[in-house]
C-alpha cells in the first residue's frame, strides 16, 4: 500500500522505463529511468484512492505488479 507519492524500488535489475496505470487501464504515468538499479524512490503524482499497476521495463524483460493507493 502506497500514501502519499514516492514509491520505494529496490531493482536487482537495471530498468529503463517505468510506467503505471490504472485499475480502468488509464496510463497515469511514464517515467525514463535510464538503466538504474539497486534502491531507487520513484516520485509519481499524487494519485486517487485505488488500485494501480506499475510495469518495470529492463532490457529484454519486463515485470508488472499491483498496488494500492489508500
Amino acid at each position: 500500500m502506497i500514501t502519499g507519492n514516492i514509491v520505494n524500488v529496490n531493482a536487482y535489475f537495471p530498468i529503463e522505463r517505468v510506467t503505471v496505470v490504472s485499475a480502468e487501464g488509464l496510463g497515469v504515468v511514464a517515467k525514463d529511468i535510464n538503466g538504474a538499479e539497486e534502491f531507487m524512490k520513484i516520485n509519481i503524482p499524487t494519485l486517487n484512492k485505488g488500485w494501480y499497476m506499475m510495469t518495470f521495463y529492463g532490457n529484454g524483460w519486463k515485470s508488472t505488479s499491483k498496488f494500492m493507493v489508500g
